[in-house]
């Protein structure tokens, strides 16, 4: 390869391998790291610095490195195993995953290099990468039929890499000769037929009634009428006289405040710093709580779905944060939604729809979105939380079903809310090209087979 100077975006080339141990030149553990199985074949990085970068890796500016693969679609039509992106120093041994990799299927790989955060869990600042539309390189399963392979990832620098690493109009050398310092050897090790575990994340046919832990809700004396939905008296039987909510105009609105009032006094009854979520019939989710990211989800919504969720954008990712910090807060609005809109369309089949709100969907729609791109603030800057928290992902999985569902139930209801543009909202997320982030994190965090089961991607 000749030496070449690349202005604007810059490139460098890498071999890169998919999974295994980062291993290169400086010796420094990386801790807080789960040791491999024994019956995994680890692969391994050799990653030297390359000259121009050199002086940007001793100072800092450049100590940490991400590595995600994502498991597209194998040739029996089933699911590759996903390796979840996770932090390694530069320089240190660490494992990126002790998973073995499907043969047969699709993958994409996403490297970047950067500032690692305080906490060592993530990359605050990325300087190189390929996460960018038309660079993410792809490997298609006809290369991954055999053992072991090698493939080339091309970097591009960012606008802040160009700003803060100080290399003249974003330029790098790209390497001169095979094994000269600048080249990041990487190569991949594919599972066996028959030998592959898949990792937690990428679960085929993921779940959440296997995964969860149900928490009983007790009941209560509750003698009013249902007016026609079976959910509400539902929450009504299980939510303490004290926290029921009472709207004679809108009884969707007295479904939407109890479930509140359910959830807080379920919380309520332990000393945990958790949140609750119903489900029904006397059962519910206790999910610990993650870091507090609240005022982070906000970065993750795109321009387009601001502007139509602009009210509920403004209050909950802006107004309340201050008050309300925990992620779990829009999980708990969620849940309400669901009450709200389950509500609804039980009432309206039964005929006894009170019109109290003009359309109770988009409320649904759009906290399904704001809680997928809450998943996308907590990889970035509580990633532990993603990988330990079986009730965080059986909860998403539980509140993210249930609005589907009723999105596209209510959506054929034309003649009862004829202005709702819940479905728009749901379309944004599933289709747009802004959410892509958000599609690909879910896909990563819950399996694809999930994401297009459930949410239609």
């Amino acid at each position: 390869m000749l030496l070449q100077k690349i202005n604007d975006v810059s490139r460098l080339s890498a071999a890169l391998i998919i999974f295994g141990t980062i291993q290169s030149c400086m010796p420094k553990r990386v801790t807080g790291l789960s040791e491999p199985s024994k019956n995994s074949k680890m692969a391994s990085v050799n990653m030297p610095i390359p000259d121009s970068l050199k002086s940007n890796v001793q100072s800092g500016a450049i100590d940490g490195l991400t590595l995600e693969v994502i498991g597209g679609t194998c040739t029996d039509n089933s699911s590759g195993t996903n390796i979840p992106k996770s932090l390694r120093k530069i320089g240190s041994n660490g494992k990126v995953a002790d998973e073995k990799l499907k043969k047969n299927c699709d993958y994409t790989i996403v490297l970047s290099l950067g500032k690692a955060s305080a906490n060592g869990m993530s990359l605050e600042k990325i300087y190189l990468t390929n996460d960018m539309d038309g660079i993410r390189t792809q490997v298609s399963r006809d290369k991954t039929s055999v053992d072991s392979i090698s493939i080339v990832v091309r970097l591009a620098m960012t606008e802040e890499g160009k700003k803060i690493l100080n290399l003249g109009n974003g330029s790098i050398d790209i390497p001169s000769k095979p094994n000269s310092e600048s080249d990041a050897d990487i190569k991949i090790d594919i599972a066996k037929p028959g030998s592959q575990s898949t990792p937690p994340s990428a679960i085929t046919n993921y779940d959440w009634k296997k995964d969860v832990t149900f928490s009983d809700v007790p009941t209560f004396d509750f003698s009013g009428a249902d007016f026609g939905s079976v959910f509400y008296k539902d929450i009504m039987q299980h939510t303490p006289s004290n926290e029921r909510f009472s709207m004679i105009s809108a009884r969707s609105t007295e479904a939407h405040e109890s479930l509140h009032g359910l959830n807080n006094a379920m919380r309520n009854r332990t000393k945990q710093d958790d949140g609750f979520f119903y489900f029904e019939n006397g059962k519910g989710v206790y999910v610990p709580q993650p870091k507090k990211v609240m005022a982070k989800v906000k970065d993750y919504v795109g321009p387009n779905f601001k502007a139509i969720a602009s009210s509920r954008y403004s209050l909950y990712l802006i107004t309340q944060v201050k008050d309300w910090p925990e992620v779990l807060y829009l999980f708990d609005e969620w849940s309400a939604y669901i009450g709200t809109a389950r509500s609804s369309i039980e009432m309206a089949n039964a005929g006894q729809w009170d019109k109290g709100n003009a359309d109770p969907i988009d409320g649904l729609a759009d906290f399904l979105y704001f809680c997928s791109a809450s998943i996308v603030a907590l990889k970035d800057h509580d990633p532990q939380s993603l990988e330990t928290n079986k009730q965080l992902k059986a909860a998403f999985a539980m509140l993210a079903e249930q609005s589907a569902h009723y999105i596209k139930v209510a959506s054929k209801m034309t003649t009862h809310w004829p202005t709702s543009d819940g479905e728009k909202r749901f379309q944004m997320l599933q289709s747009d090209a802004e959410n892509e982030k958000i599609r690909s994190m879910l896909k990563t965090y819950m399996g694809a087979d999930w994401t297009k089961t459930h949410l239609g991607f």
